[in-house]
């Protein structure tokens, strides 16, 4: 794209420290697909600033992560979303949200598209998902996942 614009992005993270055990590689996926959909989203509305907000927060078992932009927003609902080859971008593969959903799936999560008025958010849930504090203590473990732990 040549249509380059300023972007502010905003981290709001949980302030106590925490591990999760996930397969590193494949959360990072979910995240690049979704941060580049919001960052073609605010080129599409053409606007002389963008922001992207990231947040996370911790709820009992639950490990909650919201991207929110003030791109164009969100005109379909999840089922066409997720669909294969379901595209609105001209040359697109309409691969990218299917993917994400099946990897939030396998980790025990799910993902929810919030159409906002100006812009959108998507909101992500890691349901019992293990999540140790820093001393190592365990709220809860599904060892499905043990290929990394990762700090959030």
């Amino acid at each position: 794209r040549n249509n380059y614009k300023m972007i502010d992005f905003e981290y709001n993270f949980v302030r106590n420290k925490y591990e999760m055990l996930i397969d590193k590689s494949q959360i990072s996926r979910v995240f690049q697909n979704l941060i580049i959909n919001s960052i073609h989203s605010i080129q599409d509305a053409n606007l002389s600033v963008g922001k992207i907000i990231v947040e996370s927060s911790v709820t009992n078992n639950d490990l909650n992560i919201s991207i929110l932009d003030n791109g164009v927003g969100l005109k379909y609902e999840k089922n066409e979303l997720i669909k294969p080859y379901f595209t609105t971008k001209r040359n697109g593969s309409g691969l990218g949200l299917p993917i994400v959903n099946k990897i939030i799936n396998d980790h025990n999560g799910k993902i929810e598209f919030i159409p906002l008025d100006d812009g959108a958010k998507i909101k992500i849930d890691f349901i019992n998902i293990c999540i140790l504090n820093i001393r190592g203590i365990k709220h809860y473990c599904n060892t499905r996942f043990i290929n990394y732990i990762v700090h959030i």
